[in-house]
């Protein structure tokens, strides 16, 4: 589950709508979504290529599976909550700090001064969200097993994205985004929350393009062991946000 590169920009169009006062008509938020994922079909292409390099690395090739016991055999070792500690991390690594260095590496993504908020609220966020996650990585195999058949990588990655995604990770991180890009304005998000529709003009077209891109990846992921679901979803989710960042500095 990922929405890192398009929250922004739909938050912004989001509230050019609902604070005119010219009457408009509002954009179908399907249409929306489904140009979106057009958009963004190379993106998830490569993302793809990127969920079928790491079942390679895993299944066929000794030294990536090799690789992978070593980060599982490690974990096991650990006491619970640095268990939990060192997914975070992971998770952190890849979902905020590489995208991050990335932004202050280039001029035209340069987060606004001050650069701590940015810093401070892209932590925060993912490493909530990296909570978020574990815990439902641990209740999807508590449900459904750790079974690699179609049939369970299918109830998952359906439950990820149909309940998940759609009724928590992605309001979260949509109104997260919202509120940063209003200047961290509390009331500005009260007033969205109030308007009629907000759900569908903000969350579903971005819910559109999440289904249509990252299903493919999302089954590649479920395909691993639980234990490391947590990280290959931290760098899939880091790779997904590079993808976004490029394509809005060559937008710019």
């Amino acid at each position: 589950m990922n929405l890192y590169g398009h929250i922004g920009k739909m938050s912004k169009k989001t509230s050019a709508t609902s604070s005119s006062s010219v009457v408009s008509p509002p954009p179908n938020p399907w249409k929306t979504g489904f140009a979106a994922a057009r958009a963004n079909l190379v993106p998830g292409m490569a993302l793809w290529g990127l969920g079928v390099l790491i079942l390679a690395a895993y299944f066929w090739i000794p030294q990536g599976r090799a690789f992978f016991d070593r980060i599982e055999n490690f974990q096991n070792g650990l006491g619970f909550w640095r268990k939990v500690g060192f997914k975070l991390a992971s998770y952190e690594f890849f979902s905020a700090v590489i995208p991050l260095t990335f932004c202050f590496a280039l001029k035209t993504l340069r987060p606004p001064r001050p650069w701590w908020k940015a810093v401070v609220f892209a932590f925060c966020l993912w490493g909530f969200m990296s909570l978020s996650v574990q815990t439902l990585y641990w209740a999807l195999a508590k449900i459904y097993g750790e079974g690699r058949d179609f049939w369970t990588l299918f109830l998952k990655s359906f439950s990820d994205q149909m309940f998940f995604s759609s009724l928590y990770g992605a309001p979260m991180v949509a109104i997260a985004h919202f509120w940063k890009d209003r200047g961290y304005d509390s009331g500005a998000v009260r007033e969205m929350l109030r308007s009629k529709g907000w759900f569908k003009r903000l969350i579903l077209p971005t819910l559109i393009m999440s289904w249509t891109v990252w299903t493919p990846a999302l089954f590649v992921m479920y395909s691993l062991p639980t234990s490391l679901q947590a990280h290959i979803g931290g760098l899939v989710n880091g790779f997904w946000s590079l993808i976004c960042l490029q394509i809005a500095r060559k937008s710019r």
